[in-house]
């Protein structure tokens, strides 16, 4: 069975737990097939699980993507020896403070 996501993953409360799932089709059959991919006890767990599934297939929180773009590049820069300027790593701490909610797992 094939199958196709169709949305970002959604945090869902269970009666005893929490759940992402992400929705979905079946490409064999047309018919919408939501995916869960995984239950957590707290609510915390569950929004972290969520954004580690967006981060993980290119989407995001823009604010969590804008932070790992940076750090991405600052890496590049001390790899080949190049030096950060300090605008930009004023910079790149501004965009951390903007991904901790995120990082944290509390969405804002």
């Amino acid at each position: 069975m094939g199958w196709k996501a169709t949305g970002q993953p959604t945090v869902r409360k269970q009666p005893d737990r929490w759940a992402v799932r992400l929705d979905g089709i079946d490409t064999e059959t047309g018919k919408h097939r939501p995916r869960q991919l995984g239950t957590y006890a707290s609510q915390r767990a569950v929004c972290t699980a969520a954004s580690a599934s967006d981060l993980k297939s290119g989407r995001g929180p823009e604010p969590v993507l804008d932070w790992l773009r940076a750090t991405s590049e600052a890496m590049s820069l001390e790899e080949s020896g190049s030096i950060v300027e300090p605008a930009f790593a004023a910079r790149l701490s501004e965009l951390r403070q903007l991904a901790v909610p995120f990082l944290k797992g509390s969405l804002p």
